[in-house]
């Protein structure tokens, strides 16, 4: 009986001092996963020449991206407050009067996509917010401001076909032939 109470004993110990090394090794693994949290956040697309003079005629454009550009460098601080502001700046962009060569579906939809994303973050961040939760939405919302961007410089591009159209229709009817070479050559006919 002494001998079955003994090894009852060496048993139990043996179990406590096993579990206590796997909580160890659980607590190490926790504090791995936030230290290995490294998110490269992007650029904002920057504009050169005429496009960079074109887009900063737009005020409510530039004041937006002044703002998206302080919230991408800001480590911290009051993020609702940097939030309520980003969403101020978006609505007196969206409200704002579009130029004409960007009042258009797809820009106003890229714009809405900007909107959604500072919403979601706006109403769904806890407090305090978690630096990992942030920087998770902050390059969901530098990526859509970028998509945005991109949006921005397509609708400057213009597109061939409408320059094609407006040349083709601004000339005379006499010299729409889109093949001249196959046309038979007006001082060529016999009379």
């Amino acid at each position: 009986m002494k001998m079955t109470r003994q090894f009852f004993w060496v048993f139990a110990v043996f179990i406590v001092v096993s579990c206590k090394e796997e909580k160890k090794e659980s607590k190490d693994a926790g504090q791995d996963e936030k230290t290995e949290l490294h998110i490269k956040l992007p650029e904002l697309t920057e504009f050169h020449g005429q496009k960079s003079e074109e887009i900063n005629e737009w005020a409510p454009y530039v004041e937006l991206k002044k703002a998206i550009s302080e919230f991408k460098e800001e480590k911290g601080g009051d993020v609702v407050l940097q939030l309520d502001n980003l969403l101020e700046k978006e609505k007196e962009l969206s409200t704002s009067d579009f130029p004409a060569k960007f009042d258009n579906p797809s820009v106003r939809s890229r714009l809405a996509v900007v909107k959604t994303y500072l919403l979601q973050t706006r109403l769904e961040a806890p407090d305090p917010v978690p630096e990992e939760y942030l920087m998770k939405q902050k390059l969901k919302i530098l990526v859509a401001f970028n998509d945005f961007d991109r949006q921005l410089n397509v609708m400057m591009r213009g597109s061939i076909t409408d320059e094609f159209l407006t040349e083709i229709s601004n000339k005379p009817l006499a010299k729409r032939d889109s093949v001249k070479l196959d046309s038979v050559q007006a001082d060529s006919i016999q009379r």
